[in-house]
């Protein structure tokens, strides 16, 4: 190595080549992922439903190019301290993409201490810029605000004329049985966190917990239940709710309780995401 030249790091430019490589096949994944999301959706509501779902994947979006961000200004940080304490910029010991010529002296302190400010600066902002933070970890929340505006002109003073599953695993209580909703009308439909909660007269609450693979599709018809990703039907007098899932993993639920009180103890508590200034 020449004592003014760092020489490119061969396996750093193929490591370089494979995140790359990595991050381009994800946008796509998730391109797709996205554009049949907001099919499904644009299904049970509205434009402005449809609007929130995109505004709700931007976001999302944004959190993660933003802990990115982070993530390498922390490393530019690191390598200016390093920088400062040598008096050389690139420090000794760094691997770089291309050949790059070894700076000395005042110039190269004049350079770590513009990147130790500017990684200062941008992870300043990430961590400040706390509904990004968020966003990142109640992804399923915006989905449940945007199915509550679409069901609650559908279903509310509607009756349950049937309730169909397929996936028995998806009722996690037992008590009341959940054949005592046929024929009942839904009051109201509400949420508690991440929760979709219908109300039923007198006093039985069905509560939906989607994570973030469950989604809810309407239809005047009655809907026959997938074999794959079908989960549960909900017939309504005005029309049939089918619950689905993507992947293997089971983790959507169902709960039926009778009593506020029972149904506060589905509340997890904590700050609402979704209000305040």
């Amino acid at each position: 190595m020449n004592a003014k030249i760092i020489r490119a790091d061969n396996r750093l430019r193929v490591y370089t080549a494979i995140a790359l490589v990595v991050i381009i096949v994800c946008g796509f994944v998730t391109y797709d992922w996205t554009q049949r999301a907001l099919v499904e959706i644009e299904k049970l509501a509205d434009r402005q439903l449809a609007f929130d779902r995109t505004a709700s994947f931007l976001k999302m979006a944004a959190a993660v190019v933003g802990v990115t961000t982070a993530l390498v200004a922390v490393s530019e940080a690191r390598k200016a301290r390093r920088s400062l304490s040598t008096g050389k910029w690139p420090p000794p010991g760094t691997r770089v993409l291309m050949d790059t010529p070894v700076v000395e002296g005042g110039p190269a302190r004049r350079r770590a201490k513009r990147a130790w400010a500017s990684g200062f600066r941008v992870v300043a902002r990430a961590v400040l810029h706390h509904p990004t933070i968020a966003w990142i970890n109640v992804p399923e929340l915006p989905e449940i605000v945007a199915y509550l505006r679409a069901l609650e002109p559908r279903i509310t003073g509607s009756t349950l004329t049937d309730v169909r599953l397929r996936s028995f695993a998806l009722l996690k209580t037992f008590d009341p049985p959940l054949d005592t909703l046929t024929g009942r009308r839904v009051g109201q439909i509400d949420r508690i966190g991440k929760r979709l909660v219908i109300d039923f007269d007198p006093d039985l609450f069905l509560v939906l917990r989607l994570m973030v693979a469950g989604r809810l599709r309407w239809a005047e018809a009655k809907w026959e239940i997938p074999r794959k990703r079908g989960l549960a039907a909900f017939d309504f007098s005005t029309g049939s709710l089918l619950l689905t899932e993507a992947g293997t993993k089971r983790r959507v639920a169902l709960h039926l309780v009778r009593g506020a009180k029972a149904l506060r103890a589905l509340d997890p508590g904590g700050i609402e995401e979704l209000e305040g200034g």
